[in-house]
């Protein structure tokens, strides 16, 4: 999250504060229990139109490194 907008922005203040440490337990959860862990976080940004959501090329983004992060894994294959 990066600045919150809009009228529901109340609801996340201090989110960003609050989630720090998430994605760092999510990933020693995912290593605990042997399952593969990938950040979407490092990879994309939050909108600046409303500071939560992404904006259409993130999407794009985003599939294309789950995409990658897949064939890597070998999970998918394709020429």
């Amino acid at each position: 999250m990066n600045n919150p907008k809009g009228i529901i922005s109340h609801k996340f203040v201090e989110a960003e504060q609050r989630c720090k440490d998430f994605p760092a337990e999510l990933e020693k959860v995912s290593r605990e229990l042997g399952v593969h862990f990938l950040d979407a976080n490092t990879l994309i940004k939050v909108s600046e139109i409303d500071g939560i959501h992404l904006d259409g090329d993130q999407y794009s983004i985003l599939v294309q490194k789950v995409a990658d992060y897949l064939q890597k894994i070998k999970v998918l294959s394709w020429p």
